[in-house]
């Protein structure tokens, strides 16, 4: 990567908004999206995941970091990353193999971490697995992000209400 472009990465709660976000982001601020890799992955193996898939996904969304950022002009905006990883890790396979950040590659410190709340509907889809405990995963991301150095956005509300939230953020830097 040349010049960096500024990175916004959304994260939090499956069926939190995080990917709807993004997209909305993308075109707001004219910037690529990188779509979140486990979904491309998990539906090409045909297969359930295992722990060891962890680490393929890690280095497959590292990659597309890579490629995407090496297009962007400001901004990059990454519909999840390491952070989501680290916690469906953790939560499904116990203690974890890898050493988040540092195993995803050199750090790459985004300028916020757009954090989503679970505050509207969940969406049934073939891959997401915790309906009833979004509030609870809140927790383990909050807890997680007041170890990472960049300011986090809580993203709560209907969707004009996080874009007025996202854009004061933007405003103020």
């Amino acid at each position: 990567m040349k010049n960096t472009p500024g990175l916004l990465v959304l994260t939090g709660p499956e069926s939190s908004g995080k990917t709807t976000m993004a997209r909305a982001l993308g075109e707001v601020l004219s910037a690529p999206v990188v779509p979140e890799y486990a979904r491309t992955y998990l539906q090409e193996i045909q297969r359930p995941y295992r722990h060891d898939d962890i680490g393929h996904i890690a280095r497959g969304q590292r990659a597309w970091i890579e490629v995407y950022a090496s297009q962007a002009v400001d901004w990059l905006v990454v519909d999840t990353d390491w952070t989501v990883l680290h916690i469906w890790e953790q939560l499904r396979f116990g203690p974890s193999r890898y050493f988040w950040p540092e195993g995803y590659g050199p750090p790459l410190l985004p300028e916020a971490y757009l954090l989503c709340m679970p505050d509207i509907p969940w969406a049934p889809d073939p891959l997401r697995e915790n309906p009833d405990d979004r509030w609870v995963l809140l927790g383990y991301y909050e807890r997680l992000l007041q170890q990472v150095p960049v300011p986090v956005i809580r993203l709560s509300g209907d969707h004009e209400g996080r874009m007025q939230t996202i854009r004061a953020f933007l405003d103020a830097r």
